[in-house]
Order: structure tokens, then sequence, then C-alpha cells
């Protein structure tokens, strides 16, 4: 290590295209609105699909993409597992009520969910470079051993009802 200097992993960058759409107005036609795009009309009906140059009020014209750069956080999922054990041995191995061990815990699952700040969302996503609600916290309490169902309509099938004065760190 050098003095002075903070070495940190860095996650992944991932380019993302986003569709950029256009709705026709009044007046519209295929050249003002590929000059307003800087665009071509020949690209738009490219893109679009169209056939002839015949376009409605209305009608949502795919223009052209922009590119968006994530940053990816590292998420080093074998420490996590490692952590978790080393949390389990230390747990065992030291004699405390079972309050402590709780608050152990959940403070454990705080700081693991944490982690993940800064993934991108996307529906149906399960991975480092999209994940949604349901994942994420399949994801996070699979590290405690507890094998949740993929979707939040069956994790909530399989959840207890907990009313709000008792919710803690997890919940």
């Amino acid at each position: 290590n050098i003095p002075g200097k903070d070495f940190t992993v860095k996650g992944q960058t991932k380019i993302m295209k986003i569709k950029i759409y256009y709705k026709v107005k009044a007046g519209d036609n295929l050249y003002l609105i590929a000059k307003k795009f800087r665009s071509s009309e020949k690209r738009l009906k490219s893109l679009n699909g169209l056939k002839n140059d015949l376009i409605r009020d209305g009608q949502r014209l795919l223009v052209g993409f922009k590119e968006k750069v994530l940053e990816i956080p590292y998420i080093d999922e074998n420490r996590i597992k490692a952590e978790i054990a080393s949390l389990k041995e230390n747990l065992i191995s030291v004699e405390e009520s079972p309050a402590e061990t709780s608050q152990a815990v959940e403070q454990k699952i705080v700081e693991i969910a944490l982690k993940y700040l800064g993934l991108p969302y996307k529906y149906g996503g399960e991975s480092l470079w999209g994940i949604d609600c349901s994942a994420f916290v399949r994801r996070v309490w699979g590290f405690f051993g507890l094998d949740l169902p993929r979707t939040s309509g069956e994790q909530f099938k399989v959840g207890e009802k907990t009313s709000i004065s008792d919710l803690k760190p997890g919940d």
C-alpha cells in the first residue's frame, strides 16, 4: 500500500443504447422530423419499418439512440459468503443472548443489501447487470440460507404477515 492512496476495487462499465422516440404532430413530415434530429428520411423509414412516407398525428417514431454509461459496482459474492460463515462461527462460539444474535444478523443483512446500491434496476433481471426487487431480496436472503421463490407474488405467499410495529431490518 502506498501512503495517502486509496485503493478500491472498481466495478464494470456497461454502455446502454437508449431509444429516442418522437411523437408526430400536425404538420410534421419525415423530412422535417429527420432534419430536427439530424438524420435522414431513409434512416427514419428503416428504423420504423416504414414502406412509404406516410405518417399520422400521434404516431410514435423511433428517431435514434443515445448512449448511457452505467458504472456497475463490484460485488464480491464469495467474500460475502465468507463474511457470513465467519459471522455464524462467531455466533456459535460466543454465547450471546437471542436478542444480540438477532441484532448481529440484522446488521449483516443490511450491510450486504447496501453493497448492491448502484446496481441497475431491470424488470425480471437477476444478474449484477440488472436486477429487480424480488431477485434482489432473493439474492440477499440466499446468503443466509433462505431459498425464496423468484417472484414477489410467490415470495408473498411463503412469507409471514408482520405488523408494521414489528418490522426489523431485512423485512
